[in-house]
């Protein structure tokens, strides 16, 4: 049973921080360990190295492996895990759309619905379980390779690194905008006033809900979404939706729903910042938005540009969403140029 002092650690919503000043050489592990158990946490070492695999420890804001060295100059984060964590690494027979495949990385189509990595309430049928059904090897990365998240009702692309060099190199691209993750968002109104704009809004945990984020919530961190739109649907009687194409320059929890949200306008079918008078409003107009009571928020990650990991070569991947709308889906191309993206 965990302790009082490790139930309130892993109840915290915010993460632990320290700088590794003084720790140059150490293994992060064991660095981890030492700064929880002289805190008055003790967590045994395996545990640690079972929260890096599953991301909760990061280096300067990155994935880790549990043997890197530090520098001394870094900041450490810690989402300390519940003991349920340490289950987690089970591979489950998970149908997975591959988009792209070689021998450095792996692009998944993800469909909304399932939830990319283990966490409180989903500890198994997560991405990271099919990931180690497919390749087993994989367990002895962080993550299972996953380089960044889709939240669950989030549909489209994500990448993973197929091997530690493969996870840097996808990580550093992200860090320094080289990475173009382009999304399409179906959002209640007419968004034509988001047309051309870029909300810079830091983002942290909502101080009043727990599982909510919030533009200037607690420990925000910046946060930069590009916005253009690319059609209206008039839908009759005052009701309006406005499909919006969205280019993150950063990647915070929920970055996108909360940023919309922000300037007034909700996703279509979010179950956490949306509006459900108004979901209800719009299905009973045209029953084809029926889908997302299921699916969950109208978003969906439909470009992707990245430098290969070993080659440096540009891939560019594109997936179209499965809603079955009137309103026309842009194509590859269109997007390439929407964003003034090379292929």
């Amino acid at each position: 049973m965990p302790t009082q002092a490790e139930q309130a650690i892993v109840g915290e919503s915010s993460p632990l921080q320290w700088d590794a000043q003084g720790a140059a050489g150490q293994r992060i592990d064991r660095f981890v360990t030492d700064r929880l158990n002289g805190a008055g946490h003790p967590v045994s070492r395996t545990r640690i190295q079972d929260w890096i695999r599953l991301g909760a420890v990061r280096v300067n804001e990155e994935l880790c492996s549990a043997s890197q060295k530090l520098s001394g100059r870094e900041r450490v984060e810690v989402w300390p895990q519940p003991l349920e964590a340490s289950s987690a690494f089970v591979p489950d027979p998970i149908e997975l759309n591959i988009a792209y495949l070689d021998e450095q990385v792996l692009i998944i189509d993800k469909p909304a619905g399932l939830v990319v990595h283990p966490a409180p309430g989903n500890w198994r049928g997560t991405l990271m379980n099919g990931l180690l059904h497919w390749r087993p090897s994989l367990s002895a990365l962080p993550r299972a390779g996953i380089v960044h998240r889709l939240d669950r009702d989030t549909s489209g692309l994500l990448m993973v690194g197929l091997d530690e060099a493969s996870i840097v190199a996808l990580q550093q691209a992200l860090s320094a905008r080289l990475t173009h993750r382009v999304y399409l968002a179906l959002v209640h109104g007419d968004a034509s006033r988001l047309d051309g704009i870029t909300i810079n809004c830091p983002i942290g945990r909502d101080p009043v809900s727990r599982v909510r984020m919030a533009c200037d919530g607690i420990a925000a961190k910046p946060a930069s979404t590009s916005i253009r739109l690319l059609a209206r649907c008039e839908l009759g009687e005052g009701i309006c939706v406005s499909l919006l194409s969205c280019k993150l320059d950063t990647g915070r929890t929920h970055q996108i729903r909360v940023h919309l949200k922000s300037k007034g306008f909700a996703l279509v079918g979010d179950p956490l910042y949306g509006r459900l008078a108004s979901d209800k409003t719009l299905m009973a107009a045209d029953h084809r938005y029926d889908c997302f009571t299921v699916s969950g928020q109208a978003l969906h990650a439909s470009l992707l540009q990245l430098p290969h990991p070993r080659s440096a070569s540009k891939l560019s991947l594109f997936s179209q969403p499965t809603w079955d709308l009137a309103i026309p889906v842009p194509s590859v191309n269109e997007l390439l140029s929407l964003w003034d993206l090379k292929h």
